[in-house]
């Protein structure tokens, strides 16, 4: 794909050129008025060679757009064996909200390249992320995200000389480092790997690459892609995701109507078994935080049918390895992202530590639990808090069993919201 790239004459001289950018400027400006009308996310991914001027081209873009409507995330390479969260996590992490923008400098395509050619993954392991990164494209898709993938292109030869240039200047060379000097050595495998890459990831959305050797038709070339981008989106409306192929056939499971609630236990045989599976589950704990392996438990189920205590029962694990999460309601004002990737940025955690997700059952309901300690014991008593965050709703003495995090407040007979950040 950049073996052969050929850069598009785009007819123009260089005062139409600039006369265009300038066009498509005041364009995008007022696009971000119809973009928050429309309660439209947009993600702008800007990916190329190092020394392409990715960060240059971004702060072109941004120039006339309201600050307050947009955000430029920038992410530093971490080594493999130092990531403890799924690869992608980060990249769900700064998603804007609908009717704003997201300028990524850098992305998915460079933590899988640069890991893939340092050796840093496997073969297979690239692959499964490569799949992962289509997938990730497709839930935002699916989400009404418009997303534009942009890709700076520049010959080696170019790439050489503005790395001359900035380490020659005193106040620039900083900006050079061995990752930039070891890519330009492996120039020919970057730029495979990077073409490669590209077309396994077009399901969802093409690629734009630039030419980024020339900054005017660089500049002209991205208002273009992204200001199409929008026009089509405004047009089209917002996407709404068909389901896609079932890669993970799940096992049957009975009708509820078929269950049996008749069963029961004894105490002291209740009691006996839940010490020796607590015991067990604590051991199988510190084996997968050994092993670096995340796991997520998730709690589904009937208003007061007991999640939160069946919770409180199974976290007789080690209170610093492990978090408790919950999910916002969808139209809450808290929380304007979309239900993907604000309830999958909630949920990952720490590779080797175990997050418990309780999902929201009633159409106005918050199921929250947090955590706290007593002042007497940190390590030894915890105590897991339950609540309902029932804004105009009667207050019921099942809405605060246990403590919170911070504690909920009561007026008027109705129990008010905790801190969500809690």
């Amino acid at each position: 794909m950049l073996h052969d790239f050929k850069p598009a004459d785009d007819g123009l001289d260089k005062a139409q050129r600039k006369a265009e950018i300038r066009r498509l400027r005041e364009r995008l400006a007022a696009q971000q008025q119809s973009v928050m009308a429309a309660k439209l996310p947009v993600v702008v991914l800007v990916e190329g060679w190092d020394c392409a001027g990715k960060g240059h081209l971004i702060n072109e873009l941004i120039s006339e757009m309201d600050p307050r409507f947009y955000r430029v995330a920038v992410y530093k390479r971490v080594p493999e064996n130092e990531e403890r969260y799924p690869f992608l996590r980060k990249f769900f992490e700064p998603l804007p909200e609908n009717g704003k923008f997201l300028f990524m400098d850098t992305g998915w395509m460079e933590d899988c390249v640069y890991k893939y050619l340092r050796r840093e993954i496997t073969a297979e392991e690239y692959e499964r992320r490569v799949d992962a990164c289509n997938i990730f494209e497709r839930q935002l898709r699916d989400n009404g995200y418009i997303v534009v993938k942009l890709f700076l292109h520049i010959s080696r030869e170019e790439q050489l000389s503005r790395i001359a240039e900035l380490r020659e200047n005193i106040d620039t060379e900083w900006r050079v480092t061995g990752d930039d000097l070891w890519q330009h050595k492996e120039y020919k495998a970057f730029r495979r790997a990077y073409g490669e890459f590209m077309e396994k990831t077009s399901v969802c959305g093409e690629w734009h690459v630039l030419d980024a050797g020339n900054r005017k038709k660089r500049l002209l070339a991205g208002f273009r892609a992204i200001t199409e981008a929008i026009d089509n989106g405004l047009e089209n409306g917002r996407c709404i995701g068909k389901a896609g192929k079932n890669d993970f056939p799940l096992l049957g499971t009975p009708s509820l109507r078929d269950a049996d609630l008749t069963k029961s236990v004894a105490p002291e045989e209740y009691k006996a078994e839940l010490k020796r599976l607590q015991e067990k589950l604590a051991a199988l704990h510190n084996k997968i935080y050994r092993k670096r392996i995340p796991v997520v438990i998730c709690y589904e189920g009937w208003d007061a049918a007991g999640k939160g205590g069946n919770i409180r029962r199974v976290v007789g694990l080690d209170i610093r390895l492990s978090r408790v999460g919950r999910r916002l309601q969808r139209n809450s004002l808290r929380s304007l992202h979309d239900f993907a990737p604000q309830s999958l940025i909630r949920i990952h955690p720490v590779a080797g530590r175990i997050g418990l997700f309780v999902l929201q059952i009633a159409d106005n309901i918050v199921i929250i639990f947090g955590l706290r300690n007593r002042h007497e014991s940190f390590q030894n008593q915890q105590i897991f808090a339950s609540g309902l965050e029932a804004i105009g709703r009667p207050f019921s003495p099942r809405a605060a069993f246990g403590q919170f995090h911070r504690p909920a407040y009561i007026a008027d007979g109705k129990l008010r919201p905790v801190d969500p950040a809690a």
